[in-house]
């Protein structure tokens, strides 16, 4: 894959996402890292999010973050899986929950995490998690995406 460069001031390249990005915003990505490390800390999860995409490939850490999330258990899951058919089942587990709980997967695939593909649309999707099923009014998760997102706003994927 290529990486497009741009120059700088200095006479020294660096990624072009980067150059656009001021050095206070943060992308998506660290936002929603910073979100699941929230609900991790809060279930005083030994875990922590370093990087999201590579970071939830097993399927572990994001069973642990819906649960997290949830308060409910993500059935089936490995703890600590030897295989790659294994860190599938797990991740598969894990979108047969949120499917289940009204998580919109636009078509994301257990495989496409396992690879480090999350898609925008799925990290979206997340906290919009809502165990009351209550529409009248709007979720804990719903209320901690809108602080984090005062925050941080203006961030780019």
């Amino acid at each position: 894959m290529a990486c497009i460069k741009a120059s700088q001031s200095d006479g020294s390249t660096d990624d072009l996402h980067k150059v656009h990005q001021p050095k206070n915003q943060k992308s998506i990505t660290q936002i929603y890292t910073d979100w699941a490390n929230h609900y991790l800390e809060k279930s005083r999860s030994r875990r922590h999010i370093h990087d999201l995409q590579a970071d939830v490939t097993d399927g572990v850490i994001l069973a642990e973050v819906i649960e997290a999330v949830t308060g409910q258990k993500v059935p089936d899951i490995n703890k600590k899986p030897k295989s790659s058919s294994q860190m599938l089942d797990n991740i598969n587990s894990s979108l047969a929950y949120l499917g289940g709980v009204g998580v919109a997967l636009d078509g994301l695939t257990a495989k496409d995490i396992k690879d480090g593909n999350l898609k925008q649309s799925f990290l979206y999707s997340l906290p919009y998690l809502d165990t009351n099923n209550s529409k009248s009014k709007p979720s804990r998760n719903e209320r901690s995406l809108k602080s984090f997102e005062r925050k941080n706003s203006r961030a780019k994927w």
